[in-house]
């Protein structure tokens, strides 16, 4: 796994000095690594609370910053992105987390995105009961893959509304979901917010997060698996790595 992390490590140095930069950028990133401000952006716009279940805990390793969300609690994310994929909403986009849970949300739902910014409505992506990624409103259906409690996991959605809906976990394709239609549930309003680790119907038990990642298209699959599982730098020497 440390072999592996340090190929990928390179991997991104070798991309950082060649420029490749490339359709999609990445227009937010929030590591939660600075105590008393875990909110804070290191790109994009810092988050906001909504509730009082936050909870320092120890991230991917010992000197990482992570968050404990309690069920009711979630984040808004101010996104700032116009409309996209020819409709009236954000209709393509990237999403990463790095996310684990306790023993004590095994086998319980915890929700990953709602695009509802007034959390009216269910989630879009889920850890369901049978610790299966996906949601039945969102993408369809869920993986055939699962989840397991005490584990690091680096999950990343890729959207184009009309084409293609899809869900990645430490590079590896999990799940190719339904394409959607244009302006479906899982866009995003403009000028507003979507919230992460929230549901209407209490879907939304305890989960810990380290990372969280947006791009403003679709990125591709090389990048995905460049990006690799939870732990694989975001950053290098305080410059975000130009992952697009």
């Amino acid at each position: 796994m440390k072999n592996a992390n340090l190929i990928r490590f390179l991997i991104v140095i070798l991309y950082m000095m060649a420029g490749l930069c490339m359709a999609a950028d990445m227009v937010g990133l929030w590591e939660f690594d600075q105590v008393g401000a875990r909110t804070n952006a290191t790109v994009g716009n810092d988050l906001v609370v909504s509730g009082a279940g936050f909870s320092d805990v120890t991230g991917i390793t010992g000197g990482d910053g992570a968050v404990e969300v309690a069920a009711g609690s979630y984040y808004k994310v101010l996104h700032d992105l116009p409309a996209s994929g020819g409709g009236a909403n954000v209709n393509r986009y990237t999403l990463m987390w790095d996310i684990s849970y306790t023993a004590g949300s095994y086998g319980q739902y915890m929700c990953f995105l709602q695009t509802n910014p007034n959390n009216a409505g269910d989630g879009d992506v889920f850890i369901n009961t049978s610790r299966k990624l996906g949601g039945n409103n969102g993408f369809g259906s869920y993986s055939e893959n699962t989840t397991t409690s005490n584990t690091w996991y680096r999950v990343i959605v890729t959207v184009s509304n009309g084409v293609d809906r899809s869900i990645y976990v430490d590079g590896t394709l999990w799940l190719d979901g339904d394409a959607g239609v244009i302006d479906d549930v899982t866009s995003f309003v403009t000028n507003d917010y979507f919230l992460i680790f929230a549901d209407d119907s209490n879907e939304d038990k305890p989960i810990r997060v380290s990372n969280v990642a947006l791009w403003d298209d679709v990125i591709g699959t090389n990048l995905i698996d460049t990006l690799g599982n939870a732990g694989v730098p975001l950053r290098i020497k305080g410059t975000v790595v130009c992952f697009e």
